[in-house]
């Protein structure tokens, strides 16, 4: 999904640098799905809300 450089395969340095991308991306999809601004969903998530059930 991200491209920064030609000869750049999208690796992360880590297992755990991967799992996060792909949590946050799914909020980032799923937000933009149900057609909600996606910053809100973010913040909302940061407020400790609830927000796809």
């Amino acid at each position: 999904m991200i491209k920064s450089k030609t000869k750049v395969s999208g690796g992360f340095r880590s297992s755990r640098g991967g799992e996060r991308f792909g949590n946050i991306m799914s909020i980032i999809k799923t937000s933009k799905l149900r057609k909600q601004d996606v910053y809100k969903s973010i913040g909302q998530i940061f407020e400790g809300k609830i927000l796809f059930a």
